[in-house]
């Protein structure tokens, strides 16, 4: 919201253009933290391979539902948003959320695995979590890479003569 905020202060004579800028810097420093949390969430469930856990109460599956309801909502509010403002930073926050529904709908995958066929099919929670790593990860770094060409202004591809 402090971003929102900054990027709609009028140019300044140090910032002639304005401070859109900081909406892009804000977007790259929410992708850095994604990516951070792929890597965290692969290595935990990696360390964790062998370790059994017991097994899920029914109610986790509830909340896991309910869970992927809100989210989904909440991205779609939210993305209506960042596209009617064109905000990055808001984007960055809408993917978050996309993020939070995919997670979900893959524990909620694990936790019914692990209901109906037992603890002993501990492997597919942490093959969930190499999952969802590998997606956070993806849509970190793709959230980066866009940040990362809105502040080099980089403008589309020339076209080719003839």
């Amino acid at each position: 919201m402090g971003a929102l905020w900054w990027a709609e202060q009028p140019a300044d004579s140090v910032h002639p253009y304005g401070h859109s800028r900081i909406e892009s810097i804000v977007a790259s420093y929410v992708a850095l933290f994604l990516i951070g949390s792929g890597i965290c969430v692969g290595y935990e469930a990696l360390c964790a391979w062998h370790s059994l856990a017991p097994a899920p109460e029914w109610y986790t599956f509830v909340i896991a539902l309910l869970c992927v309801v809100v989210n989904e909502g909440l991205f779609r509010y939210s993305i209506s948003v960042a596209r009617a403002t064109g905000s990055k930073s808001v984007e960055a926050s809408a993917w978050d959320k996309r993020l939070d529904v995919f997670a979900s709908l893959v524990v909620l995958l694990g936790l019914a695995v692990t209901l109906c066929a037992g603890p002993e099919w501990h492997a597919v929670d942490h093959i969930a979590a190499l999952i969802v790593g590998c997606v956070i990860l993806y849509a970190g770094g793709s959230l980066f890479w866009s940040s990362l060409q809105e502040l080099m202004d980089r403008q589309s591809e020339p076209r080719s003569p003839g």
